[in-house]
């Protein structure tokens, strides 16, 4: 046998599948890593209740209160216009972002 100054080596299935994973391992790594270090936006939520007259004369906006529902008839308030019952028409959320 003649040695050209070639050295070979064989790596079997088992070697390239376990360096294979080590990089994949250390890509994900590094990814997460860099994901982490960019700072998330921040978002403040508002939800609001829409009130609304039973003859659609008159609507107005407020901040939600706990126990409000839709389709809850508002006790003690009528409707500046035509003094007919107020109630509870939607119920909303809005997202508001905050700088950092």
């Amino acid at each position: 046998m003649v040695n050209d100054g070639f050295i070979g080596f064989q790596i079997d299935i088992f070697t390239i599948t376990l360096i294979m994973l080590l990089i994949l391992f250390a890509i994900s790594t590094i990814l997460n890593v860099m994901q982490q270090r960019t700072k998330p936006v921040r978002e403040k939520v508002n939800t609001y209740t829409v009130i609304s007259c039973v003859n659609n004369d008159h609507e107005e906006r407020r901040e939600f209160v706990p126990g409000d529902y839709v389709g809850k008839v508002i006790a003690n308030k009528s409707c500046p216009k035509c003094e007919s019952e107020l109630y509870i028409k939607t119920i909303y959320s809005e997202k508001i972002r905050e700088k950092p």
